[in-house]
């Protein structure tokens, strides 16, 4: 039976609410992307392009220690006067021994030398001639081991024949040696060296790797370049 001003339907209706449809599930869902702003972006390429262009420099080793340099505890002994010892000479000794001579050997024959053998040949006899030399020989030495012992004990350790050529004296180690080492290194060690014929006492450094003459083993002492500090300082080739 029909009823009257009513509209037929199939469907109950729902007032108020909207019709959805069933719901995705969480799995099937795409995760939204966040969106960045073009300077964003911007910052990110230019970080990206920094970073595969950076070449990192590679890390740089310490020097190699010469197997022959000297020890740390030789070293530090130097500390003191600002010198370190660098390898054995023997040439630069020959130079710095002719500069030593004119600074002591020339005033002195040129102050006493005159008066002695003036002296001595005024008597016209041999005798006086050998004692005028010897007079003068004694004052030359007597002038030289004052001079050598004064220099080469100081903190300068080198006379200023040797520090023109830049040489140091030093002990079988590399430091500084003591006052009575260089006592006896231009005493009775040049007295040594000087009494051997053919300067053999001297020409023995020569063929020795250290370059120890024969006052120099005497005293127990060597002559190097001198090397300040910040490098290595080496005995032997």
């Amino acid at each position: 039976m029909a009823q009257f001003g009513k509209a037929q339907s199939t469907a109950s209706a729902s007032f108020g609410k909207r019709v959805s449809a069933a719901p995705q599930s969480q799995t099937s869902r795409p995760r939204a992307q966040p969106e960045l702003s073009t300077e964003a972006l911007a910052f990110l390429a230019t970080e990206r392009a920094m970073r595969s262009n950076t070449s990192f420099p590679a890390p740089r080793e310490a020097p190699a220690r010469p197997s022959n340099a000297l020890p740390d505890f030789v070293r530090a002994a130097t500390q003191g006067s600002g010198l370190a010892p660098g390898k054995p000479v023997w040439g630069l000794r020959i130079i710095a021994a002719f500069i030593d001579f004119f600074i002591t050997g020339v005033p002195v024959i040129f102050f006493l030398g005159f008066g002695i053998m003036g002296a001595a040949a005024s008597r016209g006899t041999p005798d006086a001639l050998f004692v005028g030399l010897l007079m003068l020989s004694l004052a030359m030495a007597l002038v030289s081991v004052i001079y050598a012992v004064s220099m080469e004990a100081s903190p300068r350790q080198a006379t200023w024949g040797k520090a023109a050529v830049g040489i140091i004296v030093t002990d079988v180690n590399g430091g500084r040696p003591g006052l009575g080492a260089i006592i006896l290194r231009n005493t009775i060690g040049r007295f040594g060296s000087n009494v051997i014929p053919f300067y053999i006492g001297y020409l023995m450094g020569l063929f020795r790797p250290d370059r120890r003459c024969l006052h120099d083993l005497i005293a127990g002492t060597m002559v190097c370049e001198k090397v300040r500090h910040g490098g290595y300082a080496s005995t032997f080739k």
